[in-house]
């Protein structure tokens, strides 16, 4: 087997499968990413909520 045969060079992230140049882009794409999968336990609660006809939040005391 020859020496390097599998050798690659990795610049600047190549091995990613998105780019990192832009940061800010970088940035909002994975807070976006991110915020979804963080939000879906709470758009489905929010979701059963509306089906049973109850309001989510209610502020204040709770009603007698």
């Amino acid at each position: 087997m020859r020496d390097g045969a599998y050798h690659w060079e990795n610049v600047d992230g190549s091995h990613l499968p998105f780019s990192t140049k832009s940061k800010a882009g970088l940035a909002i794409k994975m807070g976006l990413f991110l915020g979804t999968g963080f939000s879906l336990p709470f758009i489905a609660a929010w979701w059963q909520f509306k089906k049973a006809g109850k309001p989510f939040f209610r502020p204040g005391p709770p009603p007698s």
